[in-house]
Order: structure tokens, then sequence, then C-alpha cells
């Protein structure tokens, strides 16, 4: 279902395509009513940095890596007892072997439904003048929850949500 948008602040999102946009004006106002039309899409949203030679080579240093896509993230990767036992002895490349492998775990284990606590995005349609675009609510747990977020991503087409762009289907 589509939310029929006042030109003026359609073209604040428009302006903003491909990136957050945080509306000025009314369009706060707007930003927060579309919400309560949005809908969950099944995808969520992973920021996985390149993981470095130094973070690969060293465990304090891949706890940092890993808190920077989620907070504890390397404990749900690595069992604490067997990790006590490794820890001395090797590293993170010695235990994953590469770091696709590294990557490919953590967009399994975050997409999995039944053991991530990340939620899926939540996406409103808005359109003008015979133009759509989609608004993209991330943070459901904090901002939006809570009723303080003031950006959303805009896109033009939900065909930009890919693995490429960082978007990962839920599973």
């Amino acid at each position: 279902m589509s939310v029929e948008c006042p030109a003026d602040i359609f073209k604040q999102f428009e302006d903003g395509c491909g990136s957050y946009v945080c509306p000025m004006g009314e369009g706060f106002s707007f930003l927060h009513d579309a919400f309560y039309e949005a809908e969950w899409i099944g995808v969520i949203w992973l920021d996985i940095r390149d993981l470095d030679n130094k973070s690969f080579n060293d465990w304090k240093q891949f706890e940092y890596w890993c808190d920077n896509t989620k907070l504890g993230l390397m404990w749900d990767l690595v069992d604490k007892e067997l990790f006590y036992d490794i820890s001395e002895s090797s590293s993170p490349k010695d235990y994953f072997k590469s770091k696709t492998a590294v990557k490919e775990q953590i967009i399994s284990l975050l997409c999995n439904t039944n053991t991530s606590d990340i939620e899926s995005l939540k996406c409103a349609e808005i359109e003008s003048k015979n133009k759509k675009l989609f608004l993209i609510y991330d943070d459901m747990d904090g901002g939006w929850a809570l009723g303080h977020n003031d950006r959303v991503l805009v896109f033009d087409s939900l065909d930009l949500l890919t693995p490429q762009n960082g978007f990962y289907p839920q599973t």
C-alpha cells in the first residue's frame, strides 16, 4: 500500500534518494506518520567491514572488529570454552582459515531468524505525482520504537536491497 506524500516533502526524499534522508519541517512528521504504514520486508542490513590483516591475526583486534558489526558477535562465532583452549596457540586466521569464511559465518548467523536478534527492516512506499519511493526504516529497537529517530534510507527500487549493498534476506 502506498502512502500519498505532499510534493514538497516528496522532493526532500527524492533529492536524497540512495542515502539516508533527514527531512525538515513537516517532512519529519510525515516520516513518523509513514512509519505506521510500513511493513516488515524480511531483509536486514549488515555493515560488515573488510577484515584487515591485523584483526585477522590477533584475537583482541578480531573481537573489536566483530563488535563493529554487532556487540558480542565474536562470542556467537567462537565458543568461549574452546576459545580459552585455542587463544594462546592460534589466531582467528588459524581458526577460520579465510576471511571469506568469517563473513559467510556472520551472514548465516545474523540472517537466521531463529538465532539472530537483528530485526528485519520496515519499508513504506510513498508516492507523489505518479512517482514512487521506498522509505527503509532501520533501528527498530532503539530509534523508531522510542520515537526519536529522524532519518530513513530512501530508494527508488527495492531491487537495490542486495547483498552487494549490505542487505541480506532473513532465513
